[in-house]
Formats: C-alpha cells, sequence, structure tokens
C-alpha cells in the first residue's frame, strides 16, 4: 500500500502542480490592454461630428397619410415638426455664419503627437531670377530681386511653399504686371518702395485666389535692386 502511494505521488501530484499553476497564472493576467486606444481618441476629436439629417417630411406626411397607427404616426407627426425647425443653436436661414473664418483657421493648426499646437514658423521663397525692365518715363533700367514668406504651422507652410515653386512663371507675370508702371523713384524712397512691395503682395495673392489657392503670401521683401 505504501508503495502504491508513493508511486501516485510520484506520478500525479505534478500534475495537479502543473494544472494548479496554469490556473492560477490565468487568473492573475488582466485583459490585454489597447495600444491604439490614445490615438483613437485623439483621431476623434479631430474628426468632423456626423451631420445628422431631419427625416424627410414628404416621408412623415406619407405616414400619417397611409393610416399608420396612433403611435407611428405621432412618430411621423414629431419627425415632420422636427424637419420644419432648425437644429438648435443653427443659423436662421439667410444668416451669415460668423464663426467660418475661424473654423477655417483652425482647420491649420497642427499638433505633434502629445497633442501640443506646433506654433507657426516663417518659411520663404525667392524668385530663381531677378526682374528687370526699364522705369517709368525713361528714368534708366531695374534690376530688382524678390523674396515672400509665409507664416503658418511648418506642415502647411511647406505645402505653400511648393505650390508657389510650381506657379513662379505665373507669379512673374503678376508681378510683372506692378513693375511695368515703376517709376525709379519708387525704388529709391522708403515710403514708395513699401507701398510698391505692398502691390506685388497684393497681386500675387490675386493671382492664387485665381488660380483656386488661398491668398497665402504674407509679406513680399526686396532683397536687391539696381537703377541704371
Amino acid at each position: 500500500m505504501k508503495a502504491l502511494l508513493g508511486k501516485m505521488l510520484i506520478y500525479v501530484l505534478p500534475g495537479f502542480v502543473v494544472l494548479g499553476a496554469f490556473i492560477g497564472g490565468h487568473a492573475a493576467v488582466g485583459p490585454r490592454a489597447d495600444h491604439l486606444q490614445p490615438f483613437r481618441d485623439r483621431t476623434a476629436q479631430l474628426l468632423p461630428e456626423a451631420e445628422v439629417t431631419a427625416p424627410d417630411a414628404a416621408v412623415a406626411a406619407a405616414a400619417v397619410a397611409g393610416g399608420a397607427p396612433a403611435a407611428s404616426a405621432a412618430t411621423a407627426a414629431t419627425a415632420l415638426g422636427a424637419a420644419a425647425l432648425p437644429a438648435e443653436g443653427a443659423p436662421a436661414e439667410g444668416a451669415v455664419d460668423a464663426a467660418a473664418p475661424d473654423a477655417a483657421a483652425d482647420a491649420r493648426i497642427q499638433r505633434d503627437e502629445q497633442g501640443n499646437i506646433i506654433p507657426p514658423r516663417y518659411r520663404y521663397f525667392s524668385f530663381s531670377t531677378p526682374f528687370a525692365g526699364n522705369a517709368r518715363e525713361g528714368a534708366g533700367m531695374y534690376s530688382i530681386e524678390l523674396s515672400v514668406n509665409v507664416f503658418m504651422p511648418p506642415m502647411f507652410a511647406d505645402v505653400v511653399i511648393l505650390r508657389l515653386q510650381e506657379n513662379e512663371m505665373k507669379l512673374r507675370g503678376a508681378v510683372m504686371d506692378v513693375l511695368a508702371d515703376v517709376a525709379a523713384e519708387d525704388l529709391r524712397d522708403v515710403a514708395s518702395r513699401a507701398e510698391l512691395v505692398a502691390r506685388i503682395r497684393d497681386a500675387m495673392n490675386a493671382r492664387l485666389v485665381s488660380e483656386g489657392f488661398e491668398p497665402d503670401i504674407r509679406e513680399v521683401v526686396i532683397t536687391s535692386f539696381v537703377i541704371t
């Protein structure tokens, strides 16, 4: 009998020990963490809320006219009233949404991985060759080198600079339209020079708008000029 008990302890007891350890380990292990949940939370904050449309008024009226049950008719009538009333907080028909420019500005906010706002920075674009021509009233010739800058978050600024490079020839045409009427004094006088670069900036932004882009040029700078 002792020999039998000894064999049972040798062959059976280790199995129970292993099984008990296996069950205890599974009970101690918690559910697996979802490491993507913080990313989903940040993404959900950036995505616009789903648009909720009121039920079609014609469908609601048809439900009432078709002899629907009382509860269904009441629901349809409620839906019909909801379709006729503007949503809570929505502007009345014909009203101007004054918050639209702010919403457009918020669309250009860039955040880092921790959700912190990345501040805007300057990015510069220089024309590849100078602008040259005859000054007004036969006052000699001029040669001008121009650079422009934008001021926005880096990711958006890089896109705008690339867009300016791709449209350099069209922008040169806008600049030449302004310089066609330039006089030598417009370059010599500081105040006149400031007015000239403002006109050039406005002309370039107008050309960008005509091409379907945003008027993103913040400032035009004359980096060099020569009058002969």
